[in-house]
């Protein structure tokens, strides 16, 4: 194989691995998977393209492998690619040939057999191209290929493992069927499914965080905004004016349990699209919730916004001027320790539970006060609503007091 291929190569499986491991840009990484592929395949003069991280595995994941096993014999190719017809060897054989649009998957069992080849390509000529010993490039073997001038291959298998795919398997993929998948609502969705989403057959919507009618387009959008949400310490104003309904991440727990201080100062602004947001890892406990430094406008004007799933620990914050400003239909939300004044002045549904859970973290050592909207401060107010009314006691033993704008 020429260094150019092998360079090439390896430039576009380190693309085509960080869309799947960090979630990349889709529309991007299928331009650069395209041009590597079509830049491969102009060079005539190389024979082989080990495709295992780039292509292949994304191919054999959609299932539209096909089988190309087809045994001829008892025997070996040997080290000089010359085949070997022998009944007690333990290796059976079959030689193929290849077409250079599709990708082959070869995988084997493989083991230290100095005298045995497992793949011999030749040409048109039947003319021997290169030989691949059994004990290289590892003991495992586990390839994808795309094969270029090469008319036919030899494959040795090990004859007791051939019906087992655990161990062994020649089969053949579709290099067009695998670019399609990769640029159609099919390919976005694994992808989607793999970041977290639920795709749903019946209803056609995608669900996630609550939500149970995310169109493709949203999932869309959602995937590309979010989808690196839980790899940020700093959120300063970098989803402001965005326009996802809810978000993806937070599926590890590692960053909410250092110690680390969070920035949203401004972070969701005006995203007039927001409706539920997860800042949690799972079903979490006060310990492992997101420590917040400065709230101050982090949720300004998201008029849609009803759910924040996760608690906000603003017991080492140091601001939280506007933060809910604006939030016209917020329900759900846990803020722990809060110090200082809050407001949620333009909120006529916040919950019972949610200033609830506010009073009894509160960690205010002087004088705070909460506002509300002037529905939820009568409601307080109304001595017929026992549990709202109870609100007025319990936030004086924390030495806070209600009013409205």
């Amino acid at each position: 194989m020429k260094s150019e291929s092998e360079t090439a190569t390896l430039n576009a499986t380190t693309q085509a691995n960080y869309a799947k491991e960090q979630g990349d840009n889709v529309a991007g990484t299928v331009n650069e998977i395209r041009t590597a592929h079509s830049s491969l395949l102009t060079r005539v003069n190389d024979y082989m393209y080990d495709m295992s991280g780039l292509l292949g595995k994304l191919a054999y994941r959609d299932g539209v492998g096909t089988d190309e096993k087809n045994i001829q014999g008892d025997g070996y190719f040997n080290l000089n690619g010359i085949l070997v017809q022998a009944s007690g060897s333990g290796f059976v054989y079959q030689k193929s040939e290849v077409d250079p649009s599709k990708i082959y998957h070869i995988k084997q069992s493989n083991g230290i057999y100095s005298s045995v080849s497992i793949l011999v390509l030749f040409d048109e000529n039947d003319e021997i191209i290169q030989i691949i010993p059994y004990d290289y490039p590892t003991v495992d073997f586990d390839k994808y290929f795309i094969f270029k001038g090469v008319k036919s291959i030899g494959v040795s298998f090990i004859k007791s493992q051939i019906d087992n795919p655990k161990f062994v398997r020649f089969e053949s993929f579709d290099i067009q069927d695998l670019t399609t998948v990769l640029n159609t609502k099919q390919g976005n969705r694994a992808l989607y499914v793999a970041a977290g989403a639920v795709y749903n057959e019946q209803t056609g919507f995608y669900e996630l965080n609550g939500l149970t009618d995310i169109t493709e387009e949203q999932m869309k959008t959602i995937y590309l905004q979010t989808h690196v949400m839980d790899k940020l310490q700093s959120f300063r104003g970098v989803f402001a004016g965005t326009k996802f309904r809810t978000n993806l991440g937070f599926n590890r727990s590692l960053m909410q349990t250092n110690g680390r201080q969070f920035q949203f100062y401004d972070s969701f602004r005006e995203n007039r699209s927001l409706e539920v947001l997860r800042i949690s890892y799972g079903d979490i406990d006060v310990s492992r919730s997101m420590i917040v430094e400065h709230l101050g406008y982090a949720f300004y004007s998201c008029v849609k916004l009803r759910k924040i799933i996760g608690i906000i620990r603003l017991d080492k914050s140091i601001g939280v001027t506007s933060a809910f400003d604006h939030c016209l239909e917020l329900q759900d939300v846990k803020l722990y320790g809060l110090l200082t004044n809050i407001s949620f002045a333009y909120s006529p549904l916040i919950s019972l539970e949610s200033l609830q859970y506010l009073i009894t973290n509160a960690a205010n050592t002087s004088p705070i006060t909460v506002t509300v909207h002037a529905d939820v401060y009568a409601k307080i107010q109304d001595e017929t609503q026992t549990e709202w009314h109870a609100l007025i006691a319990s936030a004086q033993e924390k030495n806070i007091t209600f009013a409205t704008a």
